[in-house]
């Protein structure tokens, strides 16, 4: 026999517009969300969001849980050049989640002294994961000689090129054809002092006479335009 004593959800009794609008503040507060990297802490997200919303019961659940993958941009570092290490671990990013997310930021890291090392070695399996996917933002963080732009130098123009194509490669060869991809980032964004943020770590602790830095939109554009692919994608610039 059911329990008409059971309290209801007074959030159900809310018009289903102020219902997602308040689902929205919660889950995606900023339409962004930005996975921290320290693999010798919890996992943590920028910002925190309350995810117990989508255990308070079946209906709520099941009216907010789109929204966690499809209002958000999801912003995630990536260290290019540690092939020990899946490149997005399960613990960070389960296989479940990257089968809904539909918008991401890699962050592709390749501030370390082997910056050309082959990026074939790498475990990019769980790319392939993201069936949803609508658009994608690649920035490439690199290291170049202080005071110049990271892709400026002649002498090493030609490796530079060559590794971020193997880098852009990658990625773009295990997305979803239909995927829309921008090179970069832009003034003004989150993403962008996300970008700044990671180079002054990275410059905090100077790599030999190098210095870190992210590789402009333009130059990453360059690259992939050139670049050959067995699955293309649709681009866009950055």
């Amino acid at each position: 026999m059911a329990n008409n004593n059971t309290p209801r959800c007074h959030l159900l009794s809310l018009p289903a517009e102020l219902r997602l609008r308040i689902y929205s503040a919660v889950l995606a507060p900023t339409n962004n969300l930005f996975l921290t990297r320290d693999r010798h802490k919890s996992y943590k997200v920028d910002p925190i969001i309350s995810r117990s919303l989508l255990a308070t019961c079946h209906q709520i659940h099941n009216e907010a849980a789109s929204i966690l993958y499809k209002e958000n941009t999801v912003s995630i570092v990536v260290n290019i050049n540690e092939n020990a290490f899946p490149l997005i671990p399960k613990a960070r990013l389960p296989q479940r989640f990257l089968e809904k997310l539909q918008h991401m930021c890699l962050f592709l890291d390749g501030c370390s002294p082997s910056w050309g090392a082959p990026t074939a070695e790498n475990d990019w399996t769980a790319l392939t994961a993201l069936t949803a996917l609508k658009t994608m933002r690649l920035t490439l963080l690199a290291a170049a000689l202080p005071s110049r732009p990271i892709w400026e130098h002649t002498a090493y123009w030609e490796a530079a090129k060559t590794f971020g194509q193997n880098v852009l490669r990658e990625v773009v060869e295990r997305v979803p054809a239909s995927t829309r991809i921008a090179y970069g980032t832009e003034e003004g964004t989150v993403e962008r002092d996300i970008a700044t943020r990671l180079v002054d770590q990275h410059n905090l602790a100077p790599i030999s006479a190098y210095e870190a830095g992210e590789v402009d939109g333009e130059s990453l554009e360059l690259a992939a335009s050139t670049m050959e692919v067995e699955a293309g994608c649709d681009q866009i610039n950055s």
